[in-house]
């Protein structure tokens, strides 16, 4: 059912460790595809596609945890199931959990489930006055038969904070997927406005965005689709807001994969940035024997 694990660097003349932190069983999760959330007491959260104690046709339906550290030496890591998804509430929750380190609050998505079964954004907030019991409410539900948007699937994690939460969507109104804006419409609401920000078009611009965002230094959103762009081999996107328009934000292809050896194809996870601004991310496919890269872009 899949592992949390810890690689300790090398110490003297012996190579990395490797420490299996929580091994799933089924009913507590299962099958944890994406990353890790870690607070200031070193807890660790994280979601599953699959476990649980709630069937959704042939699967479970996902799972969000809590693994807290040891007190005493020598003694093991301990799972908290946070919230055990039912298909209502969303179904396959998918990409990493985003941590609102002022608040406590996690941010996540389901591909699936929900109202309308496109997919939900969701919140869990820590227990209040002591209490054990995290509060989970679902944000938003995605609906692909609802106009003008015609959105749903969110595919991977979510950006910003609190009062802001961007991601992406793999299905669109053109087929090929969206980046979106969810607006809280108050401080401390459990309201939010949605608001489309590019519609992939299958063309030029990218389609198939698998991959949450990456929100740099000034607040710009960086992304990837595996598929689309100049040669048809997938992007890395580019969203900047417009200064002189509050709510519309400028979209441009900082890069377009050739899909051979120089460069990879399908780009489909989360980048991530170093300290001068430059993106590092993998492909799919690519690169020597078309098995996939690692890539660096300087914007």
């Amino acid at each position: 059912m899949g592992t949390v694990f810890l690689l300790s660097p090398p110490r003297g003349l012996f190579g990395w460790s490797i420490t299996i932190l929580y091994s799933f069983r089924g009913t507590d999760g299962g099958y944890p595809y994406d990353g890790l959330a870690l607070d200031a007491g070193n807890n660790l959260y994280g979601a599953t596609r699959y476990g649980g104690s709630h069937s959704c046709g042939a699967f479970s339906c996902g799972a969000v945890f809590k693994l807290s550290p040891p007190v005493l030496a020598r003694t093991q890591w301990t799972e908290t199931v946070l919230h055990d998804f039912d298909g209502t509430d969303g179904f396959m929750p998918n990409g990493d959990l985003l941590l609102d380190a002022s608040t406590g609050a996690l941010f996540g998505t389901t591909i699936q489930g929900g109202l309308y079964n496109g997919g939900t954004v969701y919140t869990l907030t820590p227990p209040a006055n002591g209490g054990s019991s995290w509060n989970f409410e679902t944000l938003w539900q995605f609906n692909a038969a609802e106009a003008p948007a015609h959105i749903s699937g969110p595919n991977g994690g979510l950006a910003g904070a609190t009062g802001a939460l961007f991601g992406t969507t793999g299905l669109g109104p053109y087929c090929c997927g969206a980046v979106f804006l969810l607006s809280q419409e108050f401080a401390g609401s459990q309201q939010y406005t949605f608001k489309v920000l590019h519609q992939f078009g299958s063309g030029g611009d990218g389609a198939a965005p698998l991959a949450g965002l990456l929100e740099d230094a000034s607040r710009d959103l960086w992304g990837t689709t595996a598929e689309g762009g100049a040669y048809g081999f997938g992007t890395v996107f580019k969203l900047a807001a417009d200064p002189r328009y509050p709510m519309v934000w400028d979209y441009s292809v900082a890069y377009s994969f050739r899909g051979g050896a120089a460069d990879g194809a399908s780009p489909g996870s989360p980048l991530t940035a170093d300290s001068t601004g430059s993106l590092y991310g993998t492909s799919a496919g690519g690169g020597t024997g078309n098995s996939g890269t690692v890539y660096k872009v300087i914007p």
